[in-house]
């Protein structure tokens, strides 16, 4: 079911510019700083509560009789207030933090009480009455205190096997305004829980997580749903191609053939860099499409790794593969959403270039911030089989702007 995950990120990836507020052709990057110092506030605070269930992904999970789940979440926030052009063309966007807490009845002793703390942001879809209206969410965030899997204490968990995991969910809800001040919101969510085989093993939690929850809004503001007259952008967007170089670096644990000791998953990281290129048509300020260089160097592609006894210890023993059948080289097809303080992105690609079994196709999805106009970072997921995550990383990159496109007339 991590499979899933992916398909739905895509999904929204390539649906979100039709089914969110259209505006004018502009540049919302540009415009975003100026926008902001004359923003109202709407502050807001939030208790969620989600009973759910956890997916069959593993020959673990699959066992379970009652696989329950339930967690509470508290959280903070801010609307956006229909002041600016921005917040009509990105369909009432609103950015917030939240502290997450989860239980799991049945498998407390193999799980544990795991805390994350996450980043969430959403926008409207569609106001069906001007008290009631739908909406979509995503969290990305850390989770901690797992009960971690341990060859001798805790065996039998397969699926988490660090104390730290990433932690990332999508969710669609209905809103409805009780007061002013309070709305109580319902939907269902799909969560996933990894480390990116940074720690061995790694099968991953999946979560269907129906939720209610109640917002109240920390600002004395007679607040509506329904949209007054859409703002005008500032000025006229001219699109272009825009160029981004990006390198990354990452380290992944792999699954090796062990002597003497009952266990496979072998605590050793293997480093990973990374270089892109990608020249990125923008037609708009909402989204960027084009395709993708990648060029990937990873230690462990071929290594051999075991352990044996010597002098009466256990040691570890790798051996590398040759330099050159470490690369793999792939082209991947790119597409991202542009928002006012960040960029969510997807790749589908496909190595014509690798010395490993591993698939040849593979996915990535994460998000781009830019601290200065055009230099960037990113934090991301790469999997094989849209299921079997390789790695999480970071990178850091810089966007070339290319010149206005001239329209044929």
């Amino acid at each position: 079911m991590q499979r899933l995950f992916f398909s739905v990120c895509l999904l929204l990836l390539i649906n979100f510019p039709f089914v969110t507020i259209s505006a004018q052709n502009t540049d919302a990057v540009r415009f975003f700083d100026d926008e902001q110092n004359r923003r109202q506030r709407d502050r807001f605070i939030g208790l969620r509560m989600n009973s759910g269930t956890i997916l069959p992904t593993d020959e673990f999970t699959s066992t379970f009789d009652t696989p329950y789940y339930q967690s509470l979440s508290l959280r903070f926030g801010f609307r956006s207030t229909g002041n600016n052009w921005q917040d009509f063309a990105f369909g009432m966007p609103y950015l917030g933090f939240g502290l997450y807490v989860a239980d799991f009845p049945t498998k407390r002793e193999v799980f544990g009480n795991p805390i994350a703390l996450y980043m969430f942001h959403g926008g409207k879809i569609l106001n069906f009455t001007r008290r009631w209206s739908w909406h979509y969410e995503w969290h990305l965030g850390m989770a901690f205190n797992w009960n971690y899997f341990d060859p001798i204490d805790n065996p039998q968990n397969i699926v988490i096997g660090s104390s730290t995991t990433a932690y990332a969910s999508i969710n669609t809800y209905t809103r409805f305004r009780i007061t002013p001040r309070l709305d109580v919101n319902a939907g269902i969510g799909f969560s996933h829980f990894s480390n990116g085989a940074r720690r061995l093993p790694n099968r991953g939690m999946n979560l269907i997580t129906p939720f209610v929850e109640l917002a109240y809004s920390l600002d004395n503001r007679e607040r509506t749903i329904v949209q007054a007259t859409p703002i005008a952008p500032p000025v006229r967007f001219e699109p272009r191609i825009d160029y981004d170089f990006k390198f990354t670096l990452s380290s992944r644990q792999i699954a090796v053939d062990t002597i003497n000791i009952g266990s496979r998953y072998f605590n050793h990281n293997f480093p990973v860099l990374g270089f892109s290129f990608t020249p990125l048509v923008v037609p708009n300020f909402r989204y960027k499409y084009g395709l993708s260089l990648d060029v990937v160097y990873d230690q462990s592609s071929n290594a051999r790794a075991w352990r044996e006894w010597y002098n009466g210890q256990l040691h570890d023993r790798v051996r590398l593969a040759p330099f050159g059948e470490r690369f793999a080289v792939g082209l991947s097809v790119r597409g991202e959403i542009t928002m006012p303080t960040y960029t969510f992105f997807a790749n589908i690609g496909y190595n014509f270039i690798r010395h490993t079994n591993e698939p040849r196709t593979y996915q990535i999805i994460g998000i781009k911030i830019y601290p200065r106009e055009e230099l960037f970072a990113t934090f991301g997921v790469r999997a094989t089989q849209f299921s079997r995550a390789q790695y999480l990383y970071w990178s850091l990159g810089y966007t070339f702007q290319g010149r206005p496109i001239r329209r044929r007339r």
